[in-house]
């Protein structure tokens, strides 16, 4: 803990924050990029004349069923408002001014203040509003007033929502402020200067009441801090000397802050979910907060190539792993920084910390896209985020909170082991590889009944291939499948060819029975044929000699294609991976290991790539199956690739 605050430090000082002494409005403490939700849109004497959304971005979404495309609005673009001081004690409310949650403009009738224009006034930011207008006489602010005169409450909010048909009404958390005759309220003149004088002015009249002391992390003597800033909105910053579950709540176990190393700590805490050189990702209860600098100038470093891991689109990742690794030269001195921070309601706690040079976290999320696009040759990586959704079942709409905290507690652990692999080079916990299974083998037993999308069979498919991968590089542990040595690794391990010899085995039946079957080996067998193959492909390949005689009566040249393959397109048949075995003197396999059933699902989804090819040789079957939705995969990832080339072309 300690190592991080002073890295925290090092940060704010290079960057200027919570630097009091400097006057430039870029640095000034009193403000700060925050976003908002709605504005409540008045006129000159403070009649409301309606309420606005602010747009942040556009989002893309594609429903997998119908594969159409819907753009939506995300809420929540950010301005450079002003931001409250706290010192982070219980018994004080900090206020807003100008920009705040709609519970402080908008507060709930039994909470009214009794008289809300008396200057020292703390429940509620109304008084601050008639200050900054006795002091600049705005006509703007005036408005303002005028409106707040009328005590609005959330009552009335939700009832002018209805109203004006504003859907959907502010919520009690959602950031509001106010446009005047087009103008936002805190872009006013003069509004800025007042609020710096009256920020500073509350900040120094806090601090002389406070004592004089020292810590650990700044030489001389300062003022210590009786309670702390906040960060994250409402969560005071707290040092221990101590683990948590012993110093929390203790006075003589936490160590003491002095007021300006908590003012910079929390300022380089805030300033990391901003603008600029630095990256958040947030997946549950875990923030993942990411910055590099050069080690001898402390100069902050771009590391915005963090975001890849969440691009949906595999060729946008690829357009921009040019960039970042291409085309520009790749900064090599330097170092990156990330922390893991849990940020349940009212605290947070630090999981984890870790430091490295940039250049190798570089060359390691680079390793990350080319092991993950191993694992069928394909441009589509599927962004970290989905890869650990796959693994646990989709949330249901009537889900208990119990369930729903327990499940987004194992994808947020899922997603840190994930990310840790990519900056780190960090192998796998098994636990993730058990997961992928268990889904896999549930998931493919419902596969028809369901519709299950086929993007989650890829993901999972993905984790296991990494997480394979990245045990190589650490272990030379050979399986235990009772085969020779040269043939342990990678495409010609027994357990792929097994996953691949089902996948040929449900293309067979389904082209006998003309894609009319309830059900084939893929999704009846899978679990079995994955854990004891021994006791189940004997049977199967004894019933695929009987469909093989029946797509022969129908087609005696798609009889043999399936059975001794199309050489020319690289497809194995029937013949060639059965007989494989024969050829290598290797057994089924009495019982499969974990990662032996990882390799068997990377065979059959290798397999099920290949059905685009055999549909275009022996025509496409109707049933609604895992092959299906393969064929309608790869057909779209074709199409994609095929228009971001066609772009890539003009833009040269």
């Amino acid at each position: 803990m300690s190592d991080l605050i002073t890295s925290l430090l090092n940060l704010a000082r290079h960057r200027g924050l919570a630097d009091y002494e400097r006057s430039d409005r870029d640095h000034d403490p009193a403000f700060g990029w925050r976003p908002v939700h709605h504005l409540v849109e008045l006129d000159m004497q403070g009649i409301p004349v309606g309420i606005s959304r602010t747009v942040s971005q556009r989002v893309r979404t594609r429903d997998p069923k119908t594969k159409k495309v819907k753009v939506e609005d995300a809420a929540g673009k950010e301005f450079f408002v002003p931001i409250r001081y706290s010192l982070g004690s219980s018994n004080e409310t900090p206020q807003d001014f100008l920009a705040g949650k709609a519970k402080s403009f908008f507060p709930e009738p039994a909470k009214k203040p009794v008289s809300w224009e008396m200057p020292d006034h703390a429940a509620h930011c109304w008084s601050l509003v008639l200050r900054a207008n006795e002091k600049l006489d705005s006509r703007h602010l005036q408005a303002v007033v005028n409106f707040l005169r009328t005590e609005p409450t959330l009552e009335w909010l939700k009832h002018f929502c209805e109203q004006r048909k504003y859907k959907p009404a502010p919520a009690k958390g959602d950031t509001v402020s106010f446009r005047v005759a087009g103008k936002l309220i805190f872009q006013i003149p003069g509004v800025a200067e007042w609020w710096s004088n009256f920020h500073r002015a509350e900040r120094k009249a806090e601090i002389e009441k406070l004592p004089d002391g020292t810590d650990l992390y700044q030489c001389g003597i300062g003022k210590v801090a009786a309670g702390t800033p906040t960060v994250f909105g409402n969560t005071p910053l707290t040092s221990f000397s101590r683990p948590q579950f012993t110093s929390f709540g203790l006075g003589e176990g936490t160590s003491r802050l002095r007021i300006d190393t908590a003012e910079r700590v929390s300022a380089a805490l805030n300033a990391l979910d901003n603008k600029g050189a630095v990256s958040k990702v947030t997946f549950g209860e875990n923030h993942f907060l990411f910055w590099a600098a050069k080690e001898a100038s402390g100069e902050a470093i771009d590391c915005s190539f963090i975001r890849l891991l969440e691009l949906p689109d595999g060729l946008q990742v690829r357009k921009l792993l040019r960039g970042v690794f291409g085309s520009r030269a790749q900064p090599t001195e330097g170092e990156f920084h990330a922390v893991v921070l849990r940020c349940p309601k009212g605290r947070f706690n630090v999981r984890s910390w870790h430091t490295d040079s940039l250049a190798t976290v570089g060359h390691e999320i680079e390793r990350y896209f080319q092991t993950a696009r191993g694992l069928a040759n394909s441009e589509i990586v599927p962004p970290m985020r989905r890869l650990a959704e796959s693994l646990r079942p989709p949330l249901k709409s009537n889900a208990k909170p119990d369930d729903v905290k327990k499940l987004r507690s194992e994808l947020s652990n899922a997603f840190a082991a994930l990310l840790n692999s990519a900056l780190w080079g960090w192998p796998l916990p098994p636990a993730l590889l058990q997961a992928a299974l268990l889904r896999q083998t549930a998931e493919m037993a419902c596969f028809e009944q369901a519709g299950t999308d086929f993007s989650r069979l890829r993901a999972r498919c993905t984790v296991i291939h990494l997480y394979l991968e990245y045990r190589d590089k650490n272990s030379n542990k050979l399986t235990t499948m009772n085969e020779p040595p040269n043939i342990t690794d990678g495409r010609n391990h027994p357990a792929c060819r097994l996953g691949r010899l089902l996948g040929m085995l449900s293309r067979i039946h389904n082209r006998a029975h003309e894609g009319k079957s309830a059900s084939d080996p893929a999704s009846r067998y899978y679990g079995s044929a994955s854990k004891t193959p021994y006791l189940v492909f004997p049977r199967l390949l004894q019933l695929t000699r009987y469909h093989l005689e029946k797509v022969g009566q129908k087609s005696r040249r798609d009889c043999d294609r399936l059975k001794k393959g199309v050489p020319e397109r690289g497809l194995a048949g029937l013949d060639e991976l059965a007989g494989w075995f024969h050829e290598h003197g290797a057994q089924f396999g009495r019982m499969l290991n974990l990662e032996e059933q990882g390799r068997f699902a990377i065979g059959f989804y290798r397999e099920c790539m290949n059905d685009r090819d055999w549909n275009a040789i022996l025509g496409r079957t109707t049933k609604p199956s895992v092959f299906a939705t393969a064929q309608a995969a790869t057909e779209e990832e074709s199409n994609d690739k095929n228009q971001d080339d066609n772009q890539d072309n003009n833009n040269e």
